[in-house]
């Protein structure tokens, strides 16, 4: 926070010994008030910081004559900022009626960026500078994005009642029994990706990409302002790009403390004697990647503890004999077995079940006697 300016000379005196600096210029007089906004302006789009003008450059207090007309004069340049601001104009008097003007601003305004007469300004030490475009063009775009989010737009149209309660349900019900919800730490990734997803882009979206190698989480959007790739593999303050999702996670109690998440993935990876994940921005995308080899056979406890529903179809292509032996073998002697019980009883998800089925009936090994609900499956003799 910037400091308030006294009226005692010892005060005025501690604050002028440091001379100019980031966050204070000298101003010998408001004749010198166009220059001085233009710093005032940097400092909007900087740290915040404190104008005076009647202060010689080598910091000796030396006062002006105010007037009314001064005081206009000084209202009136104000008014060429963009977004407006207020900035109250402060007066320190001194002897022989003269007086110093103060003008102090706080930065970290969400309005960031700041222009003075149509320009963007900076602060680099005791110099101001023209902000160079492309700082200013991607300030712009947080600026957009911080008061017009996807997220806190109206969905025009739709009300609660139009939302399927039963369907919401059924769906989440669905991909826990079929394990498209993952658990520990591809969990806290896809979280994390969810959260931090660019939704500004209709292009963009999340994903879990499975190799023979490796597992990929991929969130469309880069970090955001201020946060590297290697401070997620340490302590680090959480920056939300999307704070009204975020919140609705906490209070599910899917996440418990901002900043966290990737620190927590790394324990549990070394917990398990595991590598852990690699982080990387590659084309516009934040990508997670886990080294975990995909297992061959589905019955073994590493394959059936694998990340996402990918890694247990992949594997249950490779190891779907013995499994589509014991399908023909269930159906034969119970036709109306479902695929949920025989996924049970072979520790696979019934979405792998139902793709062992259709290949069955592929190679002409089932049919499909009556319609979907009702029916059954019938072997081929």
């Amino acid at each position: 926070m910037i400091p308030k300016v006294s009226a005692n000379g010892v005060d005025l005196a501690r604050l002028l010994k440091p001379g100019e600096g980031p966050t204070l210029e000298f101003k010998r007089s408001t004749g010198e008030l166009r220059e001085g906004l233009q710093t005032l302006c940097a400092f909007l789009n900087g740290s915040g910081g404190i104008v005076l003008f009647g202060v010689r450059p080598d910091g000796r207090p030396e006062g002006q004559q105010v007037t009314d007309q001064t005081l206009r004069d000084i209202a009136e340049a104000l008014d060429r900022f963009e977004p407006p601001v207020s900035v109250p104009i402060e007066r320190l008097p001194l002897d022989k009626g003269r007086e110093i003007v103060v003008l102090r601003v706080e930065g970290t305004s969400d309005s960031v960026p700041f222009t003075f007469e149509g320009r963007p300004y900076v602060r680099v030490g005791s110099i101001t500078r023209k902000m160079p475009q492309e700082k200013y063009e991607k300030l712009l775009l947080e600026r957009g994005h911080a008061k017009r989010r996807w997220e806190n737009q109206p969905a025009e149209g739709l009300r609660l009642k139009d939302l399927d309660r039963k369907e919401i349900l059924r769906t989440r019900e669905l991909a826990i029994e079929q394990g498209r919800i993952p658990s520990d730490t591809s969990r806290e990734i896809l979280i994390n990706a969810v959260m931090h997803r660019d939704y500004s882009d209709y292009g963009g979206h999340v994903a879990i990409v499975v190799f023979d190698d490796r597992i990929e989480i991929r969130s469309y959007g880069r970090l955001p302002s201020g946060v590297t790739l290697e401070q997620l593999s340490g302590q680090h303050l959480s920056k939300l790009r999307n704070p009204l999702v975020a919140e609705t996670f906490h209070r599910t109690g899917a996440i418990e403390a901002w900043g966290r998440g990737t620190n927590r993935v790394i324990d549990l990876c070394r917990k398990h004697g595991v590598a852990a994940p690699v982080f990387e921005e590659r084309q516009g995308f934040v990508i997670v990647t886990f080294k975990a080899p995909i297992v061959p056979e589905l019955g073994s406890e590493k394959a059936r503890d694998g990340i996402g529903e990918n890694t247990r179809e992949r594997g249950s292509e490779k190891g779907s004999e013995k499994s589509s032996e014991k399908i023909l073998r269930w159906i034969g002697e119970d036709p109306d077995i479902s695929a949920r019980e025989m996924a049970k009883r072979l520790k696979l998800t019934s979405r792998a079940v139902e793709k062992q089925i259709g290949l069955l009936k592929e190679r002409g090994l089932l049919r499909r006697i009556g319609p979907d609900k009702g029916g059954h499956w019938e072997v081929v003799k």
